[in-house]
């Protein structure tokens, strides 16, 4: 308990010291108070939330499902980023699922000094029942520099339930009277000694 006491000081102490303090207001945004001792003013900047490293983008989706197979739907895929300039490049593939993405699907360009919310619509046809995913690679090329982020898309394609393998499936028995019970092997063991 001491040492709870201790450390909190310490870390008062040294933000007292350096003249800064950050105050979590939500998950979303933080502010950071800095002091001038000089002027005897704290001035408060609200900064964007935490981002990862990486691009800095944003994705969003507006995908309903589930869908049925052999169906075709579209949704918007929204992205958010923080560039003056520079150029966003989409690459939109559905490898290893049984999705089937639309020509003009599969990769975007976006101009990052025009806005800094970008959408694109995602056109797409579902083959068979399950859970598929539709993979975004976005890389941005900003003042020469590249970095990418990437994001997916779960599509349900039919009932969620069938996705689900049930392990004990197999095991299950109905007795004469109706009752279902799981059956499975078992070894007897007594003082340590396994019994036959």
């Amino acid at each position: 308990m001491k040492l709870s006491y201790i450390l909190i000081g310490c870390v008062a102490l040294s933000a007292a010291v350096v003249g800064f303090a950050v105050e979590a207001t939500s998950h979303e945004k933080a502010t950071v108070k800095t002091f001038q001792p000089e002027a005897g003013v704290v001035v408060k900047k609200t900064t964007l939330p935490y981002q990862k490293p990486g691009a800095a983008i944003r994705f969003d989706h507006d995908f309903k499902g589930p869908i049925e197979p052999g169906s075709s739907t579209s949704f918007t895929l929204s992205m958010r980023e923080d560039y003056n300039s520079g150029t966003l490049y989409l690459d939109v593939n559905t490898l290893g699922s049984s999705l089937e993405l639309a020509a003009g699907s599969r990769s975007a360009q976006f101009d990052l000094a025009n806005s800094h919310l970008h959408d694109m619509t995602i056109s797409l046809t579902a083959l068979d029942q399950g859970r598929h995913y539709v993979n975004v690679l976005a890389t941005v090329d900003a003042n020469g520099q590249t970095s990418s982020r990437a994001y997916a898309v779960a599509v349900q394609v039919g009932d969620p339930a069938q996705n689900k393998p049930n392990a004990m499936a197999k095991h299950v028995r109905i007795t004469p009277e109706g009752e279902r019970i799981i059956v499975m092997k078992a070894q007897e063991t007594i003082n340590g000694v396994p019994q036959e």
